[in-house]
């Protein structure tokens, strides 16, 4: 039998390309790009309404639901998958002002409110903390209640009544 040797030409090009893929490997772990910090709080600052439901205002001192006996809740900002998300720290009860408390709204401290913004009269997931138009709260009975932006007026008065205007959606 004859010696072969070793194909060193099959072994360059292994290493060779085994090189090249360790290469792209730590250039693609290290490059790749970093993801966006949650949103400061201060952009969903506002007056928020719902037919039938009391009124909250976000501020710098936290979530005010206008309704008696209901004390500040801090909150935060969180993005996610589907959106931006409202994070309350203590969970949430309130009742509606129509159909004898039909709505409730119990929220524990770590659920999320989604956000959402309105494109052509559509509601989608809100992504930039500079387009919250709203958010969507589920109440105890499995109803959607649709929180939109109004104006800070609005939450400085009563509850509009029943077949009262609504209040203007926020600029």
């Amino acid at each position: 039998m004859d010696y072969q040797g070793i194909n060193n030409v099959r072994s360059f090009n292994s290493l060779y390309f085994l090189g090249i893929a360790t290469i792209i490997g730590i250039w693609v772990f290290f490059l790749r790009p970093t993801p966006n910090p949650d949103p400061v709080n201060s952009f969903a600052f506002g007056c928020y309404y719902a037919a039938g439901a009391p009124q909250i205002r976000l501020d710098d001192k936290g979530m005010h639901v206008l309704q008696t006996g209901f004390s500040t809740i801090a909150f935060h900002l969180e993005r996610q998958k589907p959106g931006i998300m409202l994070v309350p720290k203590k969970s949430i009860t309130a009742y509606s002002y129509k159909n004898d408390g039909k709505y409730s709204i119990e929220y524990s401290h770590d659920w999320y409110i989604p956000f959402y913004t309105v494109v052509d009269n559509r509601s989608y997931g809100a992504f930039d903390e500079r387009r919250l138009d709203g958010f969507t709260v589920i109440t105890g009975t499995y109803d959607e209640l649709s929180y939109r932006k109004v104006a800070m007026a609005a939450c400085l008065s009563p509850h509009p009544k029943v077949g009262e205007a609504e209040p203007a959606t926020a600029a």
